[in-house]
C-alpha cells in the first residue's frame, strides 16, 4: 500500500522569499522538506515510493541519508541528490527564491507495509526560507498542518500442524493435511496445530470444528489447551 502526501503552499508576503543555501549540494532556494514518518513497530522510516516530484520547475529532490543528524537548521543536514535506502527525509529545494505570489508544491509517496500495525500516521511537512527581516532570525521555517493517515485493521490467522500455521498453498492455505496412520478402539489420537495471528493488530480467534466434518457415530472431538489436558474453553 502506498500513502500520497503534498505540501503546496504560496508565498503570500509583500517581498521575495529568498532561499536558504544548502551547503552539501552547493544550491540555494526554498527548502520544502519532510522528516518521513516512521512505521512504529520497528522505528524506520517509511519508504519513498517512485520519484517525488516538486514546483517550481527547476528544482532539485534531495534525500537525508539513514544515520544523518536532523538536530540545527535543516540546510545544514547532510542532503544529497541521490536516493538511497532507509532515507529518513525528503525535500525539494526551488531554483532560488519565490516571488511575491508564486505557488509552490512537493508530492511523494510512502510505502505504508504490510503487517505495519493498525493506527494513526502523524505527519507534516516544513518550509524554510528568509524573509528580508532583520528583526526575525533566519531561515524562518513554516510548519504545514498535521495530516493524519488511518491505517486501517488486517485481520490474517492462519492454522494447521504444529510449528507450521502456513503449511498449506497461499494464499487460502487451507490444503494441508495431518494423518495418524493406525488407530485402535479406545484409543485417542491427538492432532497438535498451531494459530497465529498475521495481521496487524490484537485479534480474537474463535477455534471451532467444521461444520462439514464428518466423523463416525461414537467418535468424540474436543479442544485442548497446548499442553493437552486443560480444555479449550471460551474466553
Amino acid at each position: 500500500n502506498v500513502a500520497t502526501y503534498t505540501i503546496t503552499g504560496q508565498n503570500v508576503g509583500n517581498d521575495i522569499a529568498n532561499g536558504v543555501t544548502v551547503a552539501s549540494v552547493g544550491l540555494t532556494g526554498v527548502l520544502v522538506y519532510d522528516v518521513l514518518p516512521a512505521d512504529p513497530s520497528t522505528g524506520d522510516p517509511l519508504a519513498l515510493s517512485g520519484a517525488p516530484a516538486g514546483a517550481p520547475a527547476g528544482g532539485v529532490t534531495l534525500y537525508l541519508p539513514s544515520g544523518s543528524s536532523t538536530a540545527g537548521s535543516p540546510e545544514t543536514w547532510a542532503w544529497s541528490s541521490t536516493a538511497a535506502a532507509g532515507d529518513i527525509a525528503v525535500a525539494y529545494l526551488t531554483s532560488g527564491g519565490l516571488a511575491i505570489g508564486q505557488n509552490y508544491n512537493f508530492t511523494y509517496d510512502v510505502v505504508v507495509p504490510t503487517g505495519m500495525p493498525a493506527g494513526i500516521i502523524n505527519n507534516d511537512g516544513r518550509v524554510a526560507f528568509v524573509d528580508n527581516n532583520a528583526g526575525t532570525p533566519d531561515p524562518t521555517i513554516v510548519v504545514t498542518n498535521n495530516t493524519q493517515i488511518n491505517v486501517n485493521v488486517t485481520a490474517d490467522v492462519l492454522v494447521g500442524p504444529s510449528g507450521a500455521p502456513d503449511a498449506g498453498t497461499p494464499p487460502l492455505y487451507n490444503d494441508d493435511v495431518q494423518a495418524v496412520a493406525n488407530a485402535y478402539a479406545n484409543q485417542t489420537v491427538n492432532f497438535i496445530n498451531t494459530v497465529r495471528n498475521d495481521g496487524n493488530a490484537a485479534d480474537e480467534i474463535n477455534i471451532t470444528l467444521d461444520a462439514a466434518t464428518t466423523f463416525p457415530p461414537g467418535y468424540g472431538i474436543q479442544f485442548f489447551r497446548s499442553d493437552g489436558v486443560t480444555p479449550l474453553a471460551d474466553t
